[in-house]
């Protein structure tokens, strides 16, 4: 079996436009513990679940520490 998952992380708006507008792309991941220098639209991440693009959302670092 051959499995061939291509993620990306987008770093400017022209590249998440470019990223939702692909046939190539599995997955999109987005930190959102840290802020995104552009906005999220719902017509672009719209086009990419249309081209059954999946997103990845990083939250792991708002949980913050566990306490003993």
């Amino acid at each position: 079996m051959n499995y061939d998952i291509v993620a990306v992380v987008p770093k400017t708006e022209a590249m998440l436009l470019k990223c939702c507008q692909s046939t190539e792309i599995d997955i999109i991941s987005l930190d959102l513990t840290k802020r995104i220098p552009f906005p999220l639209k719902q017509a672009v991440l719209s086009q990419a679940m249309d081209h059954g693009i999946y997103f990845e959302v990083t939250m792991s670092g708002l949980l913050g520490k566990v306490p003993n």
